[in-house]
């Protein structure tokens, strides 16, 4: 477990399988937590099918446990369908986990926290950040009961709950809650584990949503570094860093340095997370903002197709992201003087995202793309 929390996948590895040959078969309850820390360091390792094998034996001894481990051993279940990005199969695991949890609050306050963790990370993808927001907290104050406020695995909820105020746009909490748990990891499991850069890389994101793209992009170094270091170059982990250097990199006008990371992210992220991640769309949409930037139209229209076809592979078509690939395709098709489909799908998109919570930036760009094609429609190239 420490070998897994400072990222030495291959030692935890080793030395879990080791310990499980000699686990007796009748010890369940070690056996369940061996199962449960062996298949989170599989799947940090990008290693999903692997991870499913590990996760259906671990369901299969669990459940001839009782319905305490069984619950437990359900959580892992979930955390894992999250990984893989079924995020409905996750939702429908919580809720049959649900009831039997809550009863057992008081007695299993760290089993307790996991699954509001779990669950606040389900509502958290489903962008239902209030709910997502509540979960959290009251996760936060079960691990600071049971584990005390300077533990990692408290650490971990501060970090999900100040990514959550980060997108509800509440920077000064999300600020104080990054710094909280950065801290506790550095005297934790330190300066350089995986979950101190965890932190750096979402503390890179909100120095971008605040334009400061200079101290995210130095912050967002470190991070690829440390990545590669841990994982190798040819990771999931490594795949997200880049594409978010490459962002900020682009918000500064470095265009050129930046197509030079897209140009690997697209086949980086197909191999690693799988070609029906909904991950895969966010290099086609980088690539939509470069081609604007450059003043490449058609090309952007295409990027923009492509990452709608990707993300309809996971999610249905009033969700905000396909609003947002609709939101660009219309930019695109503006751009080239094709106002009304422009105007329809800018109109489809608005709609969308003015009824969805968060969404700022994204729906403060869709109304003001919208309002220049009908305030200016001959000249709004």
């Amino acid at each position: 477990t420490v070998h897994a929390n400072l990222g030495n996948a291959v030692a935890a590895e080793s030395l879990l399988t080791q310990v499980l040959r000699q686990t007796p078969t009748e010890d369940a309850e070690n056996r369940v937590g061996l199962y449960q820390t062996l298949s989170d360091v599989l799947i940090a390792q990008d290693r999903l099918h692997e991870a499913d094998s590990v996760l259906s034996i671990l369901l299969n001894v669990s459940k001839a446990s009782g319905n305490d481990l069984h619950d437990a051993a359900r959580v892992s279940y979930a955390s894992y369908l999250v990984r893989a990005s079924d995020i409905a199969g996750a939702d429908s695991v919580m809720s049959l986990v649900a009831p039997g949890i809550t009863r057992r609050r008081k007695e299993e306050p760290v089993a307790y926290s996991d699954a509001l963790a779990v669950l606040g990370r389900i509502r958290h993808l489903q962008f239902r950040l209030t709910e997502a927001d509540s979960l959290y907290a009251v996760a936060l104050r079960a691990r600071e009961s049971a584990l005390g406020a300077s533990h990692p695995h408290t650490a971990r909820v501060l970090l999900r709950l100040a990514v959550v105020g980060m997108e509800m746009e509440e920077y000064d909490r999300a600020g104080e809650l990054f710094d909280r748990a950065l801290t506790i990891f550095g005297n934790s499991v330190g300066d350089e584990s995986l979950l101190s850069t965890a932190t750096l890389n979402d503390m890179a994101l909100m120095a971008a949503r605040l334009e400061d793209y200079s101290v995210a992009e130095d912050l967002q170094r470190a991070v690829v570094s440390r990545h590669v270091v841990n994982f190798g170059p040819n990771h999931s982990e490594v795949a997200m860093a880049k594409q978010n250097l490459a962002t900020y990199l682009m918000r500064q006008d470095k265009l050129d340095d930046a197509e030079v990371l897209y140009d690997e992210l697209l086949p980086l992220t197909r191999a690693t997370m799988g070609p029906d991640h909904y991950l895969v769309a966010f290099p086609y949409l980088s690539k939509w903002e470069l081609a604007i930037r450059r003043g490449l139209f058609p090309e952007a229209l295409q990027a923009a197709i492509d990452a709608e076809r990707q993300l309809r592979k996971t999610y249905d078509k009033d969700h905000p992201f396909l609003a947002v690939t609709a939101s660009r395709r219309g930019r695109a098709l503006a751009l080239m003087g094709r106002n009304e489909e422009a105007e329809a799908l800018l109109r489809y998109g608005n709609e969308i995202l003015s009824s969805s919570e968060g969404w700022t930036a994204q729906k403060a760009k869709t109304q003001l793309w919208l309002n220049e094609l009908i305030d200016s429609p001959n000249t709004a190239r």
